[in-house]
């Protein structure tokens, strides 16, 4: 079949109706419909049709420039990379011959673009460049050898692998099982842009062959595509993806999408392969298998087999549910010296497809890399042993764990462990911060004492005397494996209906009553423990006996872990005299990793609360009616809260979030509210808005008010879980019109800072105050001190450390018998801390720019620094209408470590303007090009050795069509204090949506406003959407971020009526 064998021949015959060279002005289209016509051709909506592609993991011989199959673990994830999409094919050297005697030619999906004998090929410039992602991918890790390969390398000789040094990681855990590819991904559906568009022509396909979803670090795809390799140039092999499916929880007998194997495909695998009695059959030889390399102990088996077949099915807040790990201990005592961790993790490998087992002592703890960690040198992530495949078994072996040192490195490899186990997360070393990826991945801890980590479940091993058992078919182990596959990608909840629940909360009092050391972490082990052993019986209810039966499971296990005890109390003893003979610079690390098995035997809860509010908590999420009758017995999600009414207790999400309060995410519209009425004050129309974020959750609004001669007023209000909480109104001043007023917080708790003008045009002062609030949010101001005359531009405030403050603001200075002089000029001021004599004290004035300044803008970068946007009159023939400047408090000085930088220094017309810190001293100016019609956003950053501004990314257009106002939010503006996370500081990288979130408020269709949102990664925004938009017209915006990471958006119209709306940037 040509497009298996030829595919790039099939590529540039899809191609040619575009290859007319005539028009120089015309691009051809990003894609022209090659991946549907393979789609179509190959038959690939059946996704059981992927057979026909041969496999690059089995046969690596496959021909060059054939079309193959590749099954992979996405290990890093590269920068986008530019490319020439087509050059231009001409006659003879020269690239004469007019236009009849050229074509275009496509340089998709290939590394080398050739031409025809006799012609040469020319680049098109920037006409012809585009961008593709790069992946860097791996055979899935830890495989089972039934499950890599249908024909084994040692029974295929053709399957035999090259060996190489391609691998851009180690594999300390096997040895070289396959190869790894640069796989490279086209076209912006598949590499910039979001999963879900809103805009015209965002209907894609959404099925199992869509690429709109970006490849993440350890997502698990298949990839079909054109197979490169040049071993002269590089010893990895080049894959460029034409077809791309994801395969979370990938099992080699049900290598299908999940969109695909729908519940129906589901139900009829089950009786197509497993008839009547087989479920039972299949669990019965699982069981014995386990059984045998346990010991012959029945209720470890039982657990074990329990914990394949686990999975997450839904989250409660951030604690993933289905999630549980289990520690055997007393490996190897007590009559089970026969026992071995390599016989069962062997045991284990013919049953799954994926089972990794990795030594834990303080040598491997400390020495070992556990974490991927950043090679900024290189620019890679290097893997570390804990980057698997999700759906993969861990066994942690501590049974060689002995006394000793844990340094540093070993502190941290334990609790990247931790994080694994407990929260599913991979921890990631960026050096000086951390980045965790979420990672679905059982853990199995197998020890002779206590266990250095916190399990779950802890059973204590009991092997007795072995059984004769006998060998299974081959037939009866393909069954068994094919009964665990369709098992595990169930992802649904458990039900439990209300009789259940009830004995479920009366067997844990009952428990606990007895003095049993119980969590509420154990509650949901049990509910995941109890999933898992129904679907083993091919049950989707928890029935009341089928409950019995896993409560006693559990009294067994208490009944040994009594017994352990006696023997953790001679540990413990040993622990702290470690501890005590440990020297110094060691006591803090030794006693951190003794405090890990402590903490679970410390823990004090009440019974029966802790019981009734997991049993309300679990009924709300499963859907079920019936619910708690007080908020004391609901437990709600990120970004929810609890809400009592006459109807009982019910989880909500807070405003600016939409969902079931168990999952919230950001609404996908605004909920708008007018500021007026919800002030408690009547003014006809108000101007000059302004808002700033204060602590506690609050925020402050200034405003002007011409219907009251143009008098002041501040706002402050607190925003709740439900919406906000104002106070009255409180008048700048009773003396003066108040024009452009803004506000900040000091760092001294309560204290304020207000600055505004006289008059609205030229010959006004500039003034500024001392302000304080109290802890009912009632606002006191001191009198104002005049700082500047001639004013009649917008001002910006900047806090400072120490209660100081930078005014920046547009200076006009008379000169006598010339003309006046004008500067964009910075006023430091110290604000008064006392509550006596609230007067500011002017300590300096510095110029940041030479010549007529408006429009300024500021955002903080760090407790220190800042970056200044404004509109500067223009000097020669250049424009710096889009200038830039940073500054810095040294001391008692301002310093403005760069001079004014434009961005578009031949362009005129830049109008609306805002800034916002993305982290590491990077920041985005966004801004909107009045000739073009256009809203454009650049990032850049402060070079640490030149201390020159850089730009990260040129200016890019981010929206269409004139728009009167731009507003951009950080929330890294949360983090001001520092350039970088503190060193063990955890940032979260989503399942994003979770880490750094960028907010961008422009004017949309019909006058309206509209959000975009963006996450933020190494310094620059991506994987941005659309949010929402206004449902009324929009003429001036201003935002703030409020200390729940909601955004607090403030808007007016032409008439002067303002309005405010809570948004939601995504999880807890």
């Amino acid at each position: 079949m040509r497009e298996v064998s030829n595919p790039l021949g099939v590529i540039d015959e899809l191609f040619s109706p575009f290859s007319d060279a005539n028009d120089s002005n015309s691009r051809p289209p990003r894609e022209w419909r090659e991946k549907a016509h393979f789609i179509r051709a190959l038959e690939l909506e059946d996704e059981e049709n992927f057979e026909k592609v041969p496999c690059l993991n089995e046969a690596p011989e496959t021909p060059q420039l054939s079309l193959v199959r590749y099954r992979c673990m996405v290990q890093d994830v590269f920068e986008p990379e530019w490319y020439a999409t087509h050059l231009l094919e001409t006659e003879g050297e020269s690239g004469e011959g007019g236009a009849s005697g050229s074509r275009l030619v496509t340089t998709k999906y290939r590394e080398v673009c050739s031409c025809q004998e006799g012609k040469v090929l020319r680049d098109l410039g920037r006409r012809g460049l585009g961008t593709r992602g790069a992946y860097y991918c791996v055979p899935l890790p830890a495989e089972s050898s039934w499950a890599r390969l249908k024909d084994s390398s040692e029974e295929s000789p053709q399957a035999k692998r090259p060996k190489h040094g391609s691998r851009n990681f180690p594999l300390p855990w096997e040895e070289d099982k396959g190869v790894a590819c640069v796989v490279k991904l086209y076209d912006d559906h598949a590499v910039h842009q979001p999963a879900h568009s809103t805009g015209k022509g965002a209907n894609r396909k959404t099925g199992p062959h869509s690429q709109e979803e970006l490849l993440k670090v350890c997502d698990t795809v298949e990839i079909l595509g054109v197979l490169c390799h040049d071993p002269l140039e590089s010893p990895c092999y080049r894959l460029h993806g034409l077809v791309i499916r994801k395969l979370p929880f990938y099992h080699p007998m049900l290598a299908f999408s999940p969109q695909w194997l729908s519940e129906e495909r589901l139900a009829s695998a089950f009786q197509r392969r497993l008839p009547f009695g087989a479920v039972q059959i299949a669990r019965q030889n699982a069981h014995e298998a386990l059984s045998k390399a346990l010991g012959n102990d029945a209720l470890a088996a039982e657990y074990v087999l329990a914990l394949l077949i686990s999975r997450v099915y839904g989250h409660s807040g951030s604690m993933p549910l289905g999630r549980w790990s289990l520690n055997i201990s007393r490996w190897g005592t007590a009559g089970g010296d026969g026992v071995s961790v390599a016989a069962l993790v062997e045991a284990i490998s013919q049953l799954v497809p994926r089972v990794l087992r990795l030594p834990v002592t303080a040598e491997t703890l400390c020495q070992s890399n556990w974490r991927p960690w950043k090679d900024f040198d290189a620019n890679r992530l290097r893997a570390g042993q804990l980057q698997l495949a999700s759906g993969t078994l861990l066994v942690l072996d501590e049974c060689g764990m002995t006394p000793g040192n844990l340094d540093e490195r070993g502190v941290r490899a334990t609790q990247a462990i931790e994080a694994l186990a407990s929260d599913q997360l991979l921890v990631c070393d960026f050096n000086s911060y951390e980045v965790q990826i979420p990672l679905e991945v059982n853990c199995l801890f197998i020890s002779q004492g206590t266990s250095i980590f916190k399990p779950d479940l802890v059973l204590p091993l009991q092997p007795s005397a072995p059984s004769p058992a006998s060998a299974l078919s081959a037939s009866a182990v393909h069954a068994l494996r094919f009964w665990l596959g369709l098992v595990t990608r169930r992802t649904q909840a458990l039900r439990v209906p209300p009789p259940v629940m009830t004995a479920f909360s009366e067997d844990f009092a009952r428990l606990r009553s007895r003095g049993t050391a119980l969590r509420q972490q154990t509650l949901h082990a049990w509910v995941a423990l109890a999933r898992a052993v129904c679907f083993t019986h091919g049950e989707d209810e928890l029935t009341v006996d089928r409950w019995r039966s896993v409560f006693a499971m559990e009294e067994e296990l208490r009944t040994r872990d009594a017994e352990q005890s006696l023997l953790d109390a001679a540990e413990v003893a040993r622990s702290r005299s470690n501890i005590q003979r440990a020297r110094g610079q060691d006591k803090d690390l030794l006693e951190e990793a003794y405090k890990i098995q402590e903490e679970s035997r410390m823990e004090e809860e009440n019974a029966q609360g802790v019981a009734a509010a997991f049993a309300a908590t679990l009924q709300q999420f499963n859907g079920q009616s019936e619910g708690a009758s007080s908020c004391s017995g609901l437990v709600c999600g990120g970004n929810g809260y609890c809400d009592e009414d006459s109807q009982g207790a019910r989880c909500k999400c807070k405003a600016g979030y939409q969902g079931t309060g168990f999952v919230c995410n950001p609404a996908a519209g605004f909920a708008e509210h007018p500021l007026i009425s919800a002030a408690g004050a009547k003014p006809t129309q108000v101007a000059d808005l302004h808002v700033s974020s204060l602590s506690g959750n609050g925020v402050a609004v200034a405003f002007r008010d011409p219907s009251r001669r143009n008098r002041g007023f501040v706002v402050l209000g607190t925003a709740l879980d439900g919406g906000m909480r104002w106070s009255a109104p409180a008048l700048i001043s009773a003396s003066s019109p108040v024009f452009g007023p803004v506000l900040v917080e000091l760092d001294q708790a309560g204290g304020l800072a207000v600055a505004y003008r006289t008059t609205k045009d030229r010959g006004g002062d500039g003034m500024l105050l001392c302000g304080r609030r109290d802890a009912e949010n009632r606002v006191q101001l001191g009198p104002a001190r005049v700082f500047s005359h001639y004013q009649a531009q917008a001002m910006t405030l900047i806090a400072l450390p120490q209660n100081r403050v930078a005014v920046l603001f547009s200076e006009h200075q008379p000169v006598t018998g010339a003309e006046a002089e004008h500067f964009g000029t910075s006023l430091l001021a110290e604000m008064s801390d006392s509550k006596d004599a609230m007067m500011p004290k002017l300590l300096g004035k510095y110029h940041f720019a030479k010549g007529a300044v408006t429009r300024i803008t500021a955002a903080p970068l760090s407790s220190k620094t800042f970056a200044i946007a404004f509109r500067q009159s223009r000097e020669s023939a250049a424009y710096r209408e889009a200038s830039v400047s940073l500054a810095e408090l040294w001391g008692t000085e301002l310093v403005f470590t760069t001079s004014p930088t434009s961005l578009e220094p031949g362009r005129g017309q830049i109008w609306a303007r805002s800034v916002a810190g993305l982290g590491d001293g990077a920041f985005a100016y966004t801004y909107h090009s009045g000739a073009e019609q256009v809203t454009k956003q650049a990032v850049l950053r402060l070079h640490p050795q030149s201390h020159r501004l850089e730009m990260l990314q040129e200016p890019q257009v981010v929206a269409e069509g004139f728009s009167p106002f731009v507003s951009t939010v950080s929330t890294v503006h949360r983090e001001v204090h520092q350039f970088q996370p503190q060193r063990g500081q955890r940032i979260r990288a989503e399942a994003q949506p979770q880490g750094h979130r960028f907010f961008t408020f422009i004017g949309g269709e019909g006058a309206k406003g509209r959000g975009r949102l963006c996450g933020v990664s190494a310094g620059l925004p991506d994987r941005c959407q659309d949010v929402g938009a206004s449902s009324k017209e929009v003429l001036s915006v201003a935002s703030a971020l409020l200390s729940d990471g909601r955004v607090f958006l403030l808007t007016s119209s032409a008439s002067g009526t303002p309005h405010y709306a809570l948004v939601g940037l995504g999880s807890a």
